[in-house]
């Protein structure tokens, strides 16, 4: 089904889409669309949109999303982009620029159930503002790197990982706060998961007694690989 329309999406009968257009408006796109499987995206053009908020939040049918030709440069607001994308397995970002985005990546994956590995590492955050709730209910999450995040203009870091009950590794090799990540940062995930940075002062180490905290001087695939073979 070929779809140009500059108004938002809110049928429930629609599976598959093919989306061919210059939009400057990206906010609540494709909100609510709970039948839709898939979503071809090879012609569409993102490189004048600003505003991503809630894009796909409640396409819960969603298993692979690919959003590898997006232009982002000049997004600045991602909050509740994915939120409650229950089975989404796959999700590629790998081309995302988030050098804009400073109104907020609140609730950006929220509710992201079946994703087990995330790799955001090339976000740059240094103007977002809020990032709570950001991986709130992705229960299936076990791997993340976070490793060049950079907080220093956050205002909330709150409740990122509630309800994160099996991440096992984060990695923040190249993390940066204005202040020492306390016990509201790590709210949610498990005991005894794998903090790997190369900042061992970032911690506060009291606040997170069960954290084992490793060094991380290696290349990020080859910790990660160790780690799995040997947990």
């Amino acid at each position: 089904m070929n779809v140009q329309s500059n108004y938002y999406l809110y049928p429930e009968n629609i599976v598959k889409l093919v989306w061919e257009e210059d939009l400057t408006e990206c906010r609540c796109l494709f909100k609510n669309c709970p039948s839709i499987v898939e979503i071809n995206f090879t012609n569409f053009n993102t490189s004048k949109c600003s505003n991503m908020y809630a894009m796909f939040e409640g396409c819960n049918s969603l298993k692979t999303l690919d959003l590898s030709n997006f232009n982002t440069s000049g997004v600045k607001r991602m909050s509740k982009m994915f939120k409650d994308c229950f089975n989404l397995t796959s999700l590629d970002l790998s081309s995302f620029n988030t050098s804009h985005v400073n109104e907020g990546m609140g609730h950006m994956f929220e509710n992201c159930k079946s994703l087990t590995s995330l790799n955001i590492s090339h976000f740059n955050t240094h103007t977002v503002i809020y990032t709570d709730f950001m991986f709130y209910g992705c229960e299936s999450l076990k791997i993340l790197d976070f490793s060049n995040f950079d907080i220093t203009s956050s205002r909330s870091i709150s409740n990122i990982f509630v309800n994160c009950y099996n991440l096992e590794f984060i990695n923040l090799k190249n993390f940066v706060s204005s202040n020492k990540l306390n016990q509201n940062f790590f709210d949610g995930i498990p005991k005894n998961f794998v903090l790997c940075t190369e900042n061992i002062d970032l911690i506060n180490k009291r606040s997170n007694p069960d954290c084992n905290i490793v060094n991380c001087f290696d290349n990020w695939e080859n910790t990660v690989f160790h780690f799995i073979k040997n947990f």
